[in-house]
């Protein structure tokens, strides 16, 4: 019973599962919370693609605030996405 609380299964209630994502498009707080972004765009720190015209970005915290053209940026992104 305590292996099955330490992985979030709670008895008759619910099963957490952390590995799970769930997007939408409907209005959430999370939504309307700002993004801060400090670093300053480099072409050393941040390399082209080979094959396609933008920059490599490995985490979130690292997205360039002076770059405003193509970039690739982690899958984590997502959760902190403010579309305005």
């Amino acid at each position: 019973i305590e292996f099955c609380k330490q992985r979030g299964y709670d008895g008759d209630y619910f099963i957490k599962t952390p590995a799970i994502n769930w997007y939408t498009n409907l209005v959430v707080s999370k939504h309307a919370q700002a993004l801060t972004l400090y670093k300053k765009y480099s072409p050393f720190e941040y390399p082209k693609y080979e094959n396609f015209n933008a920059i490599n970005v490995n985490k979130v915290c690292d997205i360039p605030c002076d770059y405003d053209v193509l970039m690739g940026v982690p899958i984590t992104f997502l959760d902190k996405f403010n579309p305005s």
